[in-house]
């Protein structure tokens, strides 16, 4: 990839808000080869970033070397959509913000419970839209990836997760989850059991065959009612807004390259304190987004984990992949590693219109 870049222009950089706050910042770049999208270069201090305990992910450490993500997935309500705040009444999605508290659900030794957490971000998007309706005559309009408590765990609208991986997929006769309407907008929820006392079943899930105004948030718990139903919510932005950078477009176009990444990796993993736990990458942002085929991050990070003894799985929708599979399979000789590749959609209408920024169907299967 030829990278004809330039550096952001000073008046630029401070036009943009948070941007003078990225700790390490070197450098800001755009290119004709990613036209709209500026790459922060920094050098990190960290990399290696430790779960809290409290998640339910079945791994304890992760390493991202980008922050922010040109696939431009998106997982969105309507902006009607009702949310129960934390102080017991309800408000529209579009107008819930960051620092608002709602109510969400919490894992108590396996058993769901409503509790109240703080939204972290809140954007603002346009996507396909779906409708939902519940035989209580709730109704919901999502987008095909949102995802949604069923009695069986969680299911989107279209059979596609956050990451593009295959999901449940939500059709009628399903059994959402949530206070219903009857409790929506109770102010004493917190702390009780989930789904209380009401269980709701999917009528119908049909396409509106056009594009509306959605909105979404990140909240502490990863989740909040909407409708009166468990609604899932998408994590990664949030980590935009600790930069005060825009967590919407922003998001899909301002991103953060830990050029050091794989040096301070390195110098991270040899401390005696190291316990060569098990390290996930791509459970943020996509480890083999475009921007790799520049930066080169990987392949580093890669040696890294491998001289280290320490076992690493990827998750990607990256056919950038492609390039360091020699390396993973030397790596595989050392170490335990994993590799998946996150295939969701396999009509490229649907793909352009979900998945815009990424490889197409077409391209994923042939790296698999």
């Amino acid at each position: 990839m030829r990278w004809q870049g330039q550096h952001v222009d000073a008046e630029d950089i401070e036009a943009l808000p948070g941007l003078t706050r990225i700790p390490g910042l070197v450098r800001s770049v755009r290119t004709p080869e990613f036209a709209g999208v500026t790459f922060h270069e920094v050098r990190a201090r960290s990399v290696l970033n430790e779960v809290p305990s409290a998640s339910m992910v079945p791994f304890r450490w992760t390493v991202n070397p980008y922050r922010g993500c040109t696939h431009a997935c998106r997982y969105c309500l309507a902006g009607d959509t009702l949310v129960l705040m934390g102080y017991g009444r309800v408000k529209p999605l579009s107008e819930v913000r960051a620092g608002d508290q709602v109510v969400g659900t919490e894992l108590r030794d396996g058993v769901r419970h409503y509790v109240r957490t703080d939204v972290q971000a809140h954007w603002r998007t346009v996507k396909a839209a779906y409708r939902v309706e519940l035989d209580d005559g709730t109704v919901l309009v999502a987008s095909a990836e949102h995802r949604f408590l069923t009695e069986n765990g969680w299911a989107s609208v279209n059979g596609v997760a956050p990451g593009g991986e295959p999901a449940r997929k939500l059709a009628a006769g399903a059994m959402v989850t949530g206070p219903g309407r009857r409790l929506g907008s109770a102010a004493k929820i917190a702390g009780l059991l989930v789904p209380g006392d009401a269980r709701l079943r999917v009528v119908s899930v049909q396409p509106l065959n056009r594009e509306l105004p959605m909105f979404d948030v990140t909240t502490g718990t990863g989740d909040f009612i909407a409708n009166g139903v468990v609604s899932h919510n998408c994590f990664a932005r949030g980590s935009h807004s600790w930069l005060e950078l825009d967590t919407g477009k922003g998001f899909d176009t301002e991103i953060v390259v830990k050029v050091n990444a794989a040096e301070v990796l390195t110098r991270e993993l040899a401390r005696p304190s190291w316990r060569r736990d098990h390290v996930a990458l791509g459970t943020n942002t996509d480890p083999y987004q475009r921007a790799e085929g520049r930066y080169r991050l990987m392949p580093g990070i890669i040696r890294a984990l491998a001289g280290a003894r320490t076992p690493f799985s990827v998750l990607t929708k990256g056919t950038l992949l492609r390039r360091d599979l020699p390396l993973l399979t030397a790596a595989a000789e050392r170490v335990p590693v994993g590799v998946g590749v996150s295939l969701a959609i396999l009509d490229p209408v649907l793909h352009e219109q979900f998945e815009p920024g990424t490889p197409s169907p077409r391209a994923r299967l042939e790296l698999i």
